[in-house]
């Protein structure tokens, strides 16, 4: 979960502060309190402890882990935030417990956020045979000791092409990330689509960049909804009406770019060369597709612009 600076969300929370104790003292159930949860700073009223995590998460937590060890229990506003911070603590986390703990947190702005649910494999609920069949086709299309290999030769060419246009901006001043995220947007667009989407100068396909690019801000805006869930429904920022129009900038580009495969594939047969022929053959619709290669670019992006 994003932590935000404290101080941007200090005038909001104090407006908020009255109507949410009353809420939460009405639906608080006492059995919460009886749950074993693992140990951590005494959380504020309300706020939890988003007033002593403040703007470095990464120092807070820790410090947080010197004094209470490696698995810690944190309550952001309303929400708790378990922290396994050592490799013993990860280990069970996403290996002992993976089927218990392997959920991943949706931010509030996304719209439509129970067709994710549906149709995404890192962010399904449950692992059930939707889940199974499609982890076992992303299992032997993209993560098999073959498929890693054979990607090698477009690692390379990728790298190389990035080296390449930063000689050429030999004496400059580049924001070097911009031009990694580039570099590996397109390395997995080549792998899903066979084509580069993005462009080292300029906007990329259709100005999926910029498209992109404001969805990432958006969900890097600390969201009140976050914190406190039942604040969802009003959208008191305004963040998940901004996301739908982006993210319909961006599903209509996908959109072009199945229509056009399934066409080739009616005209030409059915002969797999990458990710988006193997969805189709597998009998994929479209909104499945869109979702899958949503989830799977959205997350890359958010680790490049954050």
């Amino acid at each position: 979960m994003l932590i935000p600076s404290f101080s941007i969300l200090l005038p909001s929370l104090l407006l908020l502060i009255p109507p949410i104790f009353i809420i939460l003292k009405r639906i608080k159930s006492p059995s919460l309190k009886k749950l074993p949860l693992p140990p951590g700073p005494n959380p504020w009223p309300i706020l939890g402890n988003l007033p002593q995590i403040g703007q470095n998460a990464h120092i807070s937590i820790t410090q947080f882990a010197n004094i209470y060890g490696p698995l810690i229990s944190l309550k952001l506003g309303a929400q708790r935030l378990v922290v396994a911070s050592s490799p013993a603590t990860a280990t069970a986390v996403l290996k002992t417990h993976d089927r218990f703990l392997s959920n991943r947190y949706i931010l509030q702005m996304t719209p439509d956020r129970a067709l994710y649910n549906q149709h995404s494999l890192v962010f399904s609920p449950e692992c059930g045979d939707h889940w199974k069949n499609l982890r076992s086709i992303c299992k032997a299309n993209l993560f098999t000791a073959k498929a890693i290999e054979s990607q090698a030769i477009l690692r390379e060419k990728k790298m190389k092409e990035l080296v390449e246009f930063l000689e050429s901006k030999q004496g400059s001043v580049v924001k070097i990330k911009d031009f990694v995220f580039t570099s590996v947007f397109n390395t997995l667009s080549n792998l899903i689509f066979s084509m580069d989407l993005l462009d080292f100068v300029g906007d990329g396909f259709n100005g999926i960049k910029g498209s992109f690019k404001k969805m990432m801000d958006l969900g890097l805006t600390p969201n009140l909804a976050d914190f406190y869930p039942l604040l969802r429904r009003f959208d008191l920022q305004g963040l998940r009406k901004k996301a739908a129009i982006y993210m319909n900038e961006v599903d209509s580009l996908w959109g072009i770019l199945i229509k056009e495969r399934r066409e080739i594939h009616c005209q030409q047969g059915s002969a797999s060369s990458d990710f988006l022929d193997v969805l189709i053959q597998s009998g994929f619709s479209d909104q499945q597709i869109n979702y899958l290669i949503n989830v799977s670019t959205k997350s890359h992006s958010f680790n490049y612009f954050k």
